[in-house]
């Protein structure tokens, strides 16, 4: 199946979804069992806009292999988007839990706790997230329109981003989002 699994990839990162589609379920024909197929085939539902469909397919991932860090991160993203935060926020914790360096988990963790309006733990994954990748232009962002939300600056907490995240003094500010 591997092949099938590679050659959807191309496929799928060249816009063309239906035929990497079919090769993932050529794959997953051939290996039933194989929880990256059902993995790929969930991504591509998800490009579609197939959330249901999309969700469906990471669960039979998960079934087969509940230790994988990114599929967890793809079920939480399919219940977020289902305005079911809890069972999203359970998920994206899974995901941090079981790939606690990976700077992308707890950025979309940091992301969730800050639309949830839980302010101190989306700070904190963001933090983290840079703590991993300084650079992590995402997670600079966010973290700066939090502060920019709740009017705080922190100076000297972050002093490698010092200079990303907030307006220097002597130039004009403008607000990063409107609330």
């Amino acid at each position: 199946p591997l092949p099938h699994f590679l050659y959807g990839s191309a496929l799928y990162w060249s816009g063309k979804v239906d035929g990497a589609m079919t090769e993932y379920r050529e794959g997953l024909r051939l290996d039933p069992q194989n929880p990256m197929g059902y993995q790929l085939l969930g991504i591509a539902w998800g490009w579609k806009g197939n959330i249901e469909a999309a969700q469906e397919n990471f669960l039979k991932a998960y079934r087969l292999d509940p230790a994988k860090a990114d599929t967890h991160m793809n079920l939480g993203s399919t219940y977020a988007a289902q305005k079911n935060f809890e069972k999203a926020l359970d998920h994206f914790r899974q995901a941090v839990a079981l790939s606690p360096r990976e700077a992308l988990y707890h950025y979309q963790l940091g992301n969730l706790y800050d639309f949830m309006g839980r302010d101190e733990q989306a700070e904190q994954s963001y933090k983290k997230a840079l703590k991993l990748f300084y650079k992590y232009e995402d997670a600079q962002l966010a973290l700066g329109a939090l502060y920019e939300k709740n009017m705080v600056h922190h100076a000297g907490a972050f002093p490698e981003l010092e200079t990303e995240i907030f307006v220097n003094a002597n130039m004009k500010h403008y607000p990063l989002r409107d609330y």
